[in-house]
């Protein structure tokens, strides 16, 4: 479980330093605030890959805006184009600073915790791309010669929680025979930690998500569990299963008055959540979940039943969750589990409020049982 997660330098944080992290930890702020870039900076700094840094400007809209062939005489262009697409994950676009992330692993047993870092940046100082093997920007007369080169990447360096293993991996773009080929080098690699994208966890937007998790755990026999949390919330169906529907696979449910099988989709888009949510917790055992808006889609009623299966399945899996909500029902429902007799349960929690001061955005954290305390008080705790 990660214990300690600091970084620097990355989107609108200048620092984050998040210390005594638990099993279940929530994430709160105003809209703005920085709730999802601070998921995307633990997706990031424990997966650790120029594949997951993509993949976030990817989902964030951030256009790449290079072709696929271009004459090198525009290759500088490009190069700037290439920069200014990461360039939003630099504090303050600005790409001369690196982006640093430090996190703590606490083992299980009496081992000392172990510490894994990474390091983003840009190959060179920030102005014009240059290109490695090539002539600075030139001034032909006539037809440009042909150039072979690479812009300079953005350089990914870790080192892992395993002692004495450093890696060191790039994104580049590629120049061959005059034209700037997009050849876009995005290594992939294991993560520091199994470690899910930040997810809304919406199965209509990526329902091959929900199939794959759902599968992989009903091969290995392991998906009573969550079939049986399913049953009991919608009484209606009576099992789950993978069906393929029209050439794509799909979830599908028996439901008790009708003659066929039917995509779980159509019983309820919070059953189709629900079933997304709890197999992805079993699908990354002994690792981290990101959540964004955990909420949404869920009536309230579902609430205090879903935290509870959530918190159940996170340690019977050793799964580590990080979840941002608005909802002050959905937190309610968290501390009325936090508030069990034995008050075992609240030490397991954490809150996380993120909010902004003089443009940067800022997290603190609070333990379990004054979160609790707060919550039953009636105070707002959901912006600072």
């Amino acid at each position: 479980m990660i214990s300690r997660f600091e970084c620097r330098n990355f989107r609108g944080f200048q620092e984050i330093r998040l210390r005594g992290l638990r099993r279940v930890n929530i994430v709160v702020g105003g809209s703005g605030s920085g709730k999802t870039a601070l998921l995307e900076a633990l997706r990031l700094g424990l997966g650790g890959t120029a594949q997951i840094a993509y993949e976030l400007q990817v989902k964030r809209g951030i256009p790449q805006g290079v072709p696929s062939f271009l004459p090198a005489a525009q290759v500088f262009s490009a190069a700037q184009v290439f920069e200014e697409f990461w360039g939003s994950l630099f504090g303050s676009f600005d790409l001369s600073e690196p982006i640093e992330f430090q996190s703590e692993l606490l083992p299980i047993g009496d081992e000392q915790p172990r510490q894994a870092q990474l390091t983003i940046r840009m190959g060179s100082a920030w102005g014009t791309a240059q290109l490695i093997g090539a002539p600075p920007q030139p001034s032909w007369a006539g037809s440009p010669p042909p150039v072979t080169g690479q812009i300079l990447p953005i350089i990914f360096e870790r080192v892992n929680f395993v002692p004495g293993i450093t890696e060191k991996t790039e994104a580049s773009l590629n120049l061959q025979a005059g034209f700037l080929q997009l050849q876009l080098q995005l290594p992939h690699g294991a993560g520091l930690v199994p470690v899910s994208e930040v997810l809304n966890f919406d199965p209509r937007s990526n329902p091959a998500q929900a199939v794959q998790w759902f599968s992989s755990l009903d091969v290995l026999k392991n998906a009573k569990e969550v079939t049986d949390f399913i049953r009991k919330e919608f009484p209606e169906i009576g099992d789950l299963s993978i069906a393929v529907l029209q050439g794509a696979p799909c979830i599908v449910a028996t439901m008790q008055h009708l003659p066929r099988k039917i995509p779980i989709s159509l019983v309820s888009s919070a059953a189709s959540k629900l079933v997304l949510i709890l197999s992805g917790i079993r699908n990354f055992q002994g690792g981290v979940v990101l959540i964004d808006e955990i909420e949404n889609g869920l009536h309230y009623s579902l609430l205090p039943k879903l935290w509870s299966a959530l918190y159940q399945f996170a340690k019977d899996s050793d799964v580590q969750l990080f979840l941002s909500t608005h909802s002050q029902e959905c937190l309610r429902a968290a501390a009325e589990l936090m508030q069990d007799p034995d008050r075992a349960a609240a030490e397991d929690f954490a809150l996380i409020q993120v909010h902004q001061r003089s443009g940067r955005s800022l997290a603190d954290l609070t333990p379990g049982p004054s979160v609790a305390e707060a919550i039953a008080s009636g105070l707002e705790i959901r912006k600072r």
